[in-house]
């Protein structure tokens, strides 16, 4: 199973700031949240599992936010075929629905980002049953 801390751990290591999981705080202006929206059920193909995760990127306007966005993406888009994040070893990131994209403002007019991630991870052998 993905640990949301090693995403939050990574992204802070690779110079964002503001990071928070599943919820977004109303403060500071300029934020990310992510989310684990799941993936697959079980252990598939020899210990690999995928976990499907949401970004909202949050600034004070479009081009702070789009610029933020744009990072985020390319972190995970130039990611080399396989990188640990904190202690979870992820072979593949796929973006389905490519680079986080404009979705609306909130109700103080910040610009708001959505982007969408598949992280394929490697599960320990010490969680697989025998």
């Amino acid at each position: 199973m993905f640990a949301m801390q090693d995403i939050a751990t990574y992204l802070t290591a690779n110079g964002f700031t503001n990071v928070f999981m599943n919820r977004m705080p109303d403060s500071p202006n300029a934020a990310i949240a992510f989310t684990n929206l799941g993936g697959t059920s079980t252990v598939k193909l020899d210990a690999f599992e995928t976990s499907h995760v949401a970004f909202r990127i949050r600034d004070t306007t479009d081009a702070k936010a789009e610029a933020t966005a744009r990072s985020l993406h390319s972190l995970f888009a130039a990611s080399p075929s396989s990188v640990m994040m904190g202690a979870t070893w992820v072979v593949a990131v796929d973006a389905p629905n490519g680079s986080p994209s404009y979705v609306n403002t909130d109700v103080k007019r910040r610009a708001m980002y959505l982007g969408t991630y598949i992280l394929t991870t490697a599960i320990p052998p010490s969680f697989i049953a025998p």
